[in-house]
């Protein structure tokens, strides 16, 4: 479990974690209403940030939540906090919520303010070695609603694939609708078959993966054909790889799903050369 590292930021201040307070009325505690975004951070450098600022103004868009301020100011916090936590490697957590000031109200207050919050977390890059032998995954229905493609707070759904996944002793809980494959709980899901990588159309259905983003574009400067397109679970339970992909987990080889192995049941040479090709993005930080 990443363990949370000393300093936060909320709504223009830098402080130890244990000294932030929260109101009550925060509308992302009281109805998860804000959205948030979790960033690789190599080094002291960011992974994929304009990508991540762009998913997250978009989630913002799609809520009507004006940013709670400019995106150079936010980034310059992002940056105090990266420092003020000293580790090399962090995980970095932003959530922005609806600021309350009207009680316990479906609808938005008079005030229609964003409250922001960031902390981070250790981070420990992914090793080969420890991925050597792959992992298994389950399936579950999608119970979520119909827009998977705002990164949102409100996410008892995926809390409870989860923790599904967690008592199968699965890494992930791999989602369907229709029987066709979606996404993970907390992760994207691509896989290979015959040397082609098949992909998930981006749809509402899903979360735009910034990691998947960079995974795919490292798959066609290795001259890796790629199709997007709609991947019944059949299919999937058939491929040769079947890839997970996260900010924090990286790239993954999933090696069974729902007790049945996947291709030959360990790491195949698409992973390898995808994983390989993304250790270099972090080394070209």
């Amino acid at each position: 479990m990443a363990r949370a590292l000393e300093y936060g930021w909320h709504d223009g201040q830098l402080r130890p974690l244990s000294e932030i307070h929260i109101s009550p009325l925060d509308r992302g505690f009281l109805f998860g209403d804000g959205v948030y975004e979790v960033i690789p951070v190599y080094n002291g450098r960011a992974l994929g940030l304009a990508e991540h600022l762009g998913r997250l103004n978009r989630s913002l868009h799609a809520i009507d939540l004006p940013a709670p301020c400019e995106e150079s100011r936010l980034v310059d916090s992002m940056e105090q906090v990266i420092t003020a936590n000293s580790s090399a490697n962090q995980s970095l957590y932003i959530q922005i919520s609806r600021a309350g000031d009207d009680g316990r109200d479906h609808k938005f207050p008079r005030l229609n303010e964003a409250s922001l919050f960031m902390m981070s977390s250790t981070l420990v890059p992914a090793s080969r070695t420890q991925y050597s032998a792959g992992f298994p995954a389950i399936t579950l229905p999608d119970d979520r609603w119909q827009r998977c493609d705002i990164k949102s707070t409100s996410m008892l759904a995926n809390v409870m694939a989860r923790q599904a996944a967690s008592k199968a002793d699965a890494l992930e809980a791999v989602l369907t609708r229709d029987d066709y494959l979606i996404e993970g709980a907390a992760s994207a899901i691509i896989c290979a078959r015959d040397g082609v990588i098949y992909a998930p159309p981006e749809t509402n259905t899903l979360l735009p993966s910034v990691t998947r983003h960079i995974t795919l574009d490292i798959a066609k400067r290795l001259d890796i054909e790629v199709r997007v397109e709609p991947i019944p679970i059949d299919f999937a339970r058939d491929a040769d790889e079947l890839l997970l992909m996260s900010s924090t987990k990286e790239i993954v080889p999933l090696v069974q799903l729902d007790g049945a192995r996947i291709g030959k049941g360990q790491p195949g040479p698409i992973w390898n050369q995808l994983f390989d090709g993304y250790q270099d993005r972090k080394v070209a930080l």
